[in-house]
């Protein structure tokens, strides 16, 4: 009589890949930032914020500034990241994008809320993590992860040795996260608005150092 043999299962679902965002990326990756980014982006621009988020990509892709990058399994887009680094200061007019793209006044209050965020001028050898998104359906599965890898790689290419973020202090996830992928913290500072805006009273500043490739230019001499 035969033993019972037991079926092995296979693991089929498709392994994830990051890469630059496309053109053809916008609309996927902006229905990403929109729904894990809502306390932020909903604040700003209310029910206009995918509008927002892709006239912006749009804008950077039009313009050759290449800090998004999306993660796919298959053909689906799964996770999307922005990174910039100071070259890429003023090349894409943000306000006038917005304004386009929602109108002035939806425009003067995404200014307003989103200054609370703002990092401030990059150092020379900074790069600076703005987004990290994963599609609610594709967390906890690896995605997050690879997209950092991947800022990390786009960082050290262009040169730069700091990866910075700031992270709100009540998302316990995503401090995990970059806890895991060696991101320290440096500094926290608290919102006067922020428990109304983001439902957060604050937000930590956290640092990475990397190391650039061999041969590559740091600072403001980098290549693009």
């Amino acid at each position: 009589m035969r033993a019972m043999e037991t079926p092995v299962r296979h693991d089929t679902t498709p392994p994830v890949r990051v890469g630059p965002a496309t053109a053809a990326d916008v609309d996927a990756l902006a229905a990403v930032l929109e729904d894990a980014l809502a306390d932020k982006y909903r604040a700003a621009f209310g029910g206009y914020a995918r509008a927002a988020i892709a006239a912006l990509a749009r804008a950077e892709l039009a313009a050759g500034v290449h800090g998004y990058l999306v993660a796919r399994r298959g053909d689906d887009v799964v996770g999307a990241a922005h990174v910039s680094v100071s070259d890429d200061a003023g090349v894409v007019d943000w306000s006038g994008t917005v304004r386009r793209a929602v109108g002035w006044p939806r425009s003067v209050r995404a200014d307003l809320v989103l200054s609370v965020l703002a990092h401030g001028p990059l150092g020379a050898d900074e790069a600076y993590i703005g987004e990290v998104a994963v599609r609610a359906d594709h967390r906890r599965a690896g995605v997050a992860s690879a997209l950092l890898d991947a800022v990390e790689q786009l960082a050290a290419q262009r040169g730069r040795t700091l990866l910075s973020l700031w992270v709100t202090v009540e998302n316990d996830g995503a401090l995990a996260l970059y806890h895991r992928a060696g991101f320290r913290p440096v500094t926290t500072r608290r919102w006067p608005l922020g428990r109304r805006l983001f439902r957060a009273w604050g937000a930590t500043l956290m640092h990475k150092r990397i190391t650039p490739p061999r041969g590559s230019v740091t600072g403001k001499d980098s290549p693009p």
